[in-house]
């Protein structure tokens, strides 16, 4: 966010939160339904977004601006964070959960290869919205590495409850030559 919209939030007086129904399924249709709730609080004078469950802010004109696309790419992009680090060195995704889908984790890949795996991964995820299994393989080009998916059993963000996954979490897996 811009020095100005910061200024601008740090002395807010009011926070308006939207929650959704716990027992309600996530997915692409109900993530709409939230951005859209939440411009329309933009447009009652609102000074920006934060999504808690992904740890993420948005300027109004920004949260706008990705709204008015009718594909499933701008809600991965309002919704879902890419390539955060744990503790072990593992690089993972976080609110793919808001989309009603699984989130992605990587380890034993240099930064900037584990943020570009992990943002084409779950936005192919969250765009095409494949069947996907365990055992199941992704790559990011003919010639590029190949990844296996396993199932997370414990997410790294375990002890943060609003990042915490319903739906589980995708591991990609080296495949061996």
């Amino acid at each position: 966010m811009r020095d100005e919209a910061l200024a601008a939030v740090a002395s807010h007086r009011m926070v308006v939160y939207l929650l959704t129904q716990p027992d309600q399924p996530a997915s692409l249709a109900s993530a709409r339904a939230i951005a859209q709730a939440a411009a329309a609080l933009l447009d009652a004078g609102g000074l920006a977004v934060k999504v808690e469950t992904a740890g993420k802010a948005f300027e109004a004109a920004k949260w706008r601006e990705l709204l008015a696309f009718e594909e499933a790419g701008p809600l991965w992009e309002l919704f879902v964070a890419v390539a955060i680090k744990s503790a072990d060195g593992a690089s993972f995704t976080c609110g793919m959960h808001n989309l009603g889908l699984k989130d992605a984790l990587v380890r034993n890949l240099p930064t900037a290869e584990a943020i570009q795996l992990l943002r084409e991964f779950t936005y192919f995820e969250a765009t095409e919205q494949p069947k996907l299994a365990v055992g199941h393989t992704f790559s990011l080009a003919v010639d590029a590495p190949v990844y296996h998916l396993a199932e997370v059993i414990a997410q790294p963000y375990a002890d943060h409850p609003d990042f915490v996954n319903p739906y589980g979490m995708w591991e990609l897996l080296a495949k061996k030559p």
